[in-house]
């Protein structure tokens, strides 16, 4: 039933039709004959709404499918001037706090190695300033 069907449709069988008929509530209109693959012509329907729902359902697109995207790109609305300029504010202040962030990084990776060269020249120093250990290869005269 879906190859047969149309988008924002739902498609329905005629034992289905009789299931819902049976439920109560649902809203139908007969669609007419369809080929389906092995079952040859058969009526069809499209469930069109159900009582207590009562919310638009979509309009289908048109055969040309160029014209039902105009349509829907006509129905979005283009972004006002105050909008553009608030989200190109948005932005900028978001690269400022990025680029804040970048510099404090810088600094401290900075001040880690300054405080690793400083330890190294400190451990350098007291191990020159240490008394030589004697050497335990020469013979005692």
């Amino acid at each position: 039933m879906e190859s047969t069907s149309t988008a924002f449709r739902i498609h329905v069988s005629p034992q289905t039709k009789a299931i819902l008929d049976g439920l109560g509530g649902y809203h139908l209109e007969h669609r007419g004959k369809v080929l389906l693959k092995g079952k040859g012509e058969v009526d069809s329907y499209w469930l069109v709404g159900k009582d207590g729902f009562d919310k638009k359902l979509p309009d289908p697109p048109t055969d040309d499918p160029l014209e039902y995207l105009n349509e829907m790109i006509n129905k979005i609305s283009p972004i006002s001037e105050a909008n553009a300029a608030a989200q190109a504010h948005a932005s900028k202040n978001t690269s400022e706090i990025l680029e804040s962030i970048n510099r404090n990084l810088k600094r401290s990776e900075g001040s880690k190695n300054r405080n690793l060269r400083n330890k190294e020249k400190r451990h350098r120093q007291r191990k020159s300033k240490s008394p030589a250990a004697p050497d335990s290869m020469e013979n005692p005269e």
